[in-house]
């Protein structure tokens, strides 16, 4: 099982307090001080974490995270920065992190979050690849959607919300479950992001015109189709 994280920090006492504790706690380290000699280090699949400080030099982490992510939007990603307005933050969940960590911080707090990031990341049973709803089929390990001879590329989030939504065909999924499955948490800002991901997801349902994904106030989501 791969455990090497990626940690880019241009602060030498922060960056060596990280790379201690967390070989203590078993996992490889990989160390860079600026976003560009992150990123030429970055490979998709080589790492199971990535650690990102936001100010950094040469190109800065919410950069580095949105070029990370374009290849590759499954390995998890958290940014640390010193900076604490909600529209940074809103930032970077934009970009797909898994979690937005202000400075200081507590070193076992961060462990213990890492954990919890890994173990959802990963799957405790193999799901069957496709998926069908409608006249939608959903590719899993691809990441496609299908419809007749149209095929549409989606992103990590994107999967996990109609994998969510096709499995539950025709029932309430609360608004919670999904943050919980999806963000790992429910706090405002994941929650704003999860109305971003609805649009982007209501226009991929728009594939098959009988498809619709319902609000149910006060209850959460229902993916239905028309007769």
């Amino acid at each position: 099982m791969n455990n090497t994280i990626l940690v880019v920090e241009d602060d030498k006492n922060t960056g060596f307090l990280l790379e201690k504790r967390l070989k203590e706690e078993g996992f490889d380290v990989v160390i860079c001080t600026d976003g560009k000699q992150a990123l030429d280090a970055f490979e998709p699949h080589a790492f199971c974490l990535c650690i990102l400080d936001v100010m950094l030099p040469s190109k800065d982490g919410l950069e580095l995270g949105r070029d990370i992510r374009e290849e590759d939007d499954t390995t998890p990603v958290i940014f640390l920065t010193a900076r604490n307005l909600k529209s940074d933050k809103v930032r970077g969940y934009k970009t797909g992190c898994d979690d937005y960590i202000t400075k200081p911080f507590d070193v076992d707090e961060l462990v213990f979050k890492i954990r919890a990031i890994l173990k959802r990341s990963v799957r405790k049973q193999p799901l069957e690849n496709k998926i069908t709803v409608s006249d939608l089929t959903l590719h899993r390990d691809e990441r496609l959607i299908v419809t007749g001879d149209k095929t549409t590329t989606v992103s990590h989030k994107e999967l996990l919300l109609l994998d969510l939504f096709f499995s539950h065909f025709n029932e309430v999924i609360p608004r919670k479950e999904l943050l919980m499955k999806c963000w790992g948490n429910d706090d405002y800002f994941s929650s704003k992001i999860l109305d971003v991901y609805l649009t982007k997801v209501r226009k991929i349902l728009k594939l098959d015109e009988k498809l619709r994904l319902q609000n149910i106030h006060g209850h959460g989501y229902k993916l239905v189709a028309s007769k």
